[in-house]
């Protein structure tokens, strides 16, 4: 789960190994309680943050810390921080963890000769 502009891109680059919450497909394809879940869920109105990760089985929390539930994170008790950028947290469900993460730092070269790439199979013959 993730904020809502970074979906569609997430979903380019990491699927079918991630799946991600909801894409910017929301009106056509998800039902419109789910997405007003996800922004109660930020903006930390209505229920229990911890209700919704629970109902959608979340492994995996990508927040901006100027979202309101950033202030509310001591309620999520078994996600860890495992990336603070300063601007952004990833949080990991504890029973997901690894010993270890690599982080592979920006490299402007790296991300021009990769950015077209995705596991996405659109049926092309090759």
């Amino acid at each position: 789960m993730s904020p809502f502009q970074y979906n569609s891109f997430m979903g380019y680059r990491l699927y079918p190994n991630i799946k991600i919450f909801m894409d910017g497909r929301q009106e056509q394809v998800y039902y419109s309680n789910i997405f007003d879940e996800m922004m109660f869920f930020y903006l930390y109105l209505g229920k229990n943050p911890l209700e919704i990760l629970n109902k959608y089985d979340i492994d995996i929390l990508m927040l901006e810390k100027e979202f309101p539930i950033y202030k509310h994170l001591k309620e999520i008790k078994n996600f860890k921080v495992v990336y603070d950028n300063g601007a952004n947290v990833i949080l990991i469900k504890e029973n997901k963890l690894k010993n270890d993460y690599k982080y592979e730092y920006f490299d402007s070269e790296k991300l021009m000769d990769n950015i077209f790439k995705t596991n996405l199979d659109f049926g092309a013959k090759k």
